[in-house]
């Protein structure tokens, strides 16, 4: 059934011209973009009367063009493709300034295997990252790695850390889908670790060869602001130890204890789509819309609706959250309750950036990135994705929020909020 599926996906995906394609948030890497088809490239002459080039690259991997000839560029990277048309260029026009670019993103096609919901093939575009790649296919499973994805297919062979791409904000470790064609997400290894206490994303982690408790905690969202960073311990084999000097083994626990003294525990922060973004004295500001006025009011670009609180959840003695952090949303609809919502000392309040783009996935024809309209329910984006397969449940869909990270199974005439992910799932009968 999957491999059926599969088959539809990448046979039937079409490129929606309504499209918002998304612009790329780093420079090219012209080592690692491979030239495919659809894409132009631009030539331009500098300090020299002649009008520049556009050169399209066909569905056969090849640039033809009158004067300059034939050059096959499947397989090719950009840089390689550079230097084969600008020998050409030179010789035939007798210049020596000569710039080559490409234009903004393409669709192209892609799978992903492994550990995820729906492997299968799928469209993005090549501006997009890994990390998108796989939430098209319906996330990684319980048991699949983040921080070991292969992503094959082009000059080279990338392994793909996404937790080093969340947490420490290095997006090398989660590259754009120019630089290959094939993304596999293996299961994790035995070898973990866990972090609790005073760190902002108490959780397990696959612990790999190199890692440090610099790097480990920083994977675990960093410390609390109240954590005791020069006092961290490690439980081991049911003993305590300082975790200062020590190498950290697979079964290690690493926790961070509060300072003797938790000032900073009595703060409040907001961060995001605001004039100001810090933390703020929770004994002076106590509600929402203090916080708001206090750190200018909304940026331009905020989405209001989807305000979100973090609150921290209770920890048992030894320092193991007993249920995840939570989030508590639905608090902007009305202004009043904005305002007199009460915070509590450690909140973090996030107001999201408008993304623009609503991601559909799962037993669709055509699942990828859509344009986000307000007041549209998942019906609406599931047709612009070409509709239903035969085998998905018609009754209930899945939405995850991308702030919160929570899925809710929810009717398909539900209103998605900007930046939302659909999951189309298989009927029961099916499963």
């Amino acid at each position: 059934m999957k491999i059926i599926i599969g088959l539809l996906l990448i046979l039937c995906a079409s490129v929606f011209g309504q499209n918002v394609e998304p612009h790329f948030d780093l420079p090219i890497d012209a080592d690692r973009y491979i030239v495919r088809p659809g894409d132009e490239l631009t030539v331009t002459f500098l300090r020299a009367n002649i009008e520049s080039l556009k050169l399209t690259v066909d569905p056969e991997g090849r640039i033809i063009h009158t004067n300059l000839g034939l050059f096959d560029l499947s397989n090719r990277t950009l840089a390689e493709s550079k230097e084969i048309l600008r020998a050409a260029i030179k010789n035939l026009y007798k210049v020596e300034n000569v710039v080559i670019s490409i234009t903004g993103p393409q669709k192209v096609s892609f799978s992903v295997t492994g550990a995820v919901k729906y492997p299968g093939f799928y469209q993005g575009y090549t501006s997009q990252r890994v990390s998108d790649a796989i939430k098209l296919a319906g996330g990684i499973l319980p048991g699949g790695s983040s921080r070991q994805i292969l992503f094959s297919g082009g000059p080279e062979d990338i392994i793909v850390d996404l937790d080093l791409a969340r947490f420490n904000g290095d997006l090398n470790f989660d590259p754009c889908l120019y630089s290959g064609q094939k993304v596999y997400v293996p299961q994790k290894t035995n070898s973990r670790v866990q972090t609790i206490g005073e760190v902002n994303y108490p959780r397990e982690i696959e612990l790999l060869p190199g890692d440090d408790l610099k790097l480990l905690i920083s994977l675990a969202g960093g410390y609390r602001g109240w954590a005791d960073s020069n006092n961290v311990q490690i439980i081991r084999n049911g003993d305590i130890v300082k975790a200062a000097g020590q190498k950290i083994v697979c079964g290690d626990i690493i926790k961070v204890i509060p300072l003797a003294d938790v000032a900073e525990f009595n703060k409040v922060s907001i961060f995001g789509a605001v004039q100001k973004t810090g933390a703020f004295d929770a004994k002076k500001i106590t509600t929402l819309g203090e916080l708001l006025n206090s750190s200018g009011g909304y940026d331009t670009r905020a989405v209001k609706e989807r305000i979100t609180v973090f609150r921290f959840s209770p920890s048992d003695a030894s320092g193991r959250l007993t249920t995840e952090r939570f989030p508590i949303q639905n608090i902007d609809g009305d202004p009043a309750a904005k305002n007199s919502f009460m915070l509590s000392p450690g909140d973090s309040v996030f107001v999201p950036f408008s993304v623009g783009t609503v991601v559909v996935t799962g037993l669709v024809l055509n699942p990828g990135t859509f344009p986000f309209q307000s007041n549209k329910s998942a019906d609406h984006y599931i047709g612009m994705a070409g509709g239903f397969l035969p085998e998905a449940d018609r009754t209930q869909i899945g939405l995850y929020d991308s702030i919160s990270h929570i899925t809710t199974k929810l009717s398909p005439k539900v209103t998605v909020h900007d930046g939302s992910r659909i999951i189309v799932e298989m009927r029961k009968e099916f499963q």
